[in-house]
């Protein structure tokens, strides 16, 4: 299958950011509590509202959710860093397989290259996945670092643009009683 080439993010950027009802969604969101942002193929951060980055502390520093995953940051927010790892890599190797050709694909290898747990998952495992079961919820801290489920959602594409919404909505931390 022929490599599909992505115009660089910061085309990507620029188409969200003038759409208008793009950054209603997000502040739609950001208004019932719900982490959302828009992300490219290699999940380099596109825009996102304020929880987002405030659940992914230190996000904006890198602007890339996979590079994110494998910095101190994530591991001091996530519950289970090796799981979601394990995930991204899967995810991102999917993802590399359709746009190999494309700057984000080289940025991600060259970043993910000089991490060692990256290249421990990335060459122990030949799983590729399209997506994430919406039952596997993701456990991390919230913004104010206590721990929280969220139940994480990817869409496919936004208007025909490889453009991905990620949404982490935040899940309460006991079930109520059947009885």
């Amino acid at each position: 299958m022929p490599a599909i080439l992505l115009p660089p993010p910061t085309h990507f950027r620029d188409y969200v950011r003038d759409d208008p009802t793009l950054a209603l969604n997000l502040a739609r969101f950001q208004a019932q509590g719900v982490l959302a942002a828009y992300v490219d193929p290699f999940w380099n951060v596109l825009v996102r509202n304020d929880l987002f980055a405030d659940v992914l502390t230190g996000l904006d520093n890198t602007e890339s959710i996979a590079m994110w995953l494998f910095s101190d940051h994530g591991t001091a927010t996530l519950l289970d860093p090796e799981t979601e790892r394990s995930w991204a890599v899967k995810i991102l190797k999917g993802a590399l397989a359709r746009h190999r050709t494309s700057v984000q694909a080289a940025d991600l290898v060259a970043g993910l290259s000089r991490n060692r747990d990256a290249q421990r998952l990335w060459s122990t495992s030949v799983s590729v996945s399209r997506g994430r079961d919406s039952r596997a919820l993701l456990r991390a801290r919230d913004a104010h670092r206590n721990p929280t489920s969220y139940q994480l959602t990817l869409t496919e594409s936004i208007l025909a643009h490889p453009i991905q919404l990620v949404v982490a909505t935040p899940l309460p931390s006991a079930e109520p009683d059947l009885d």
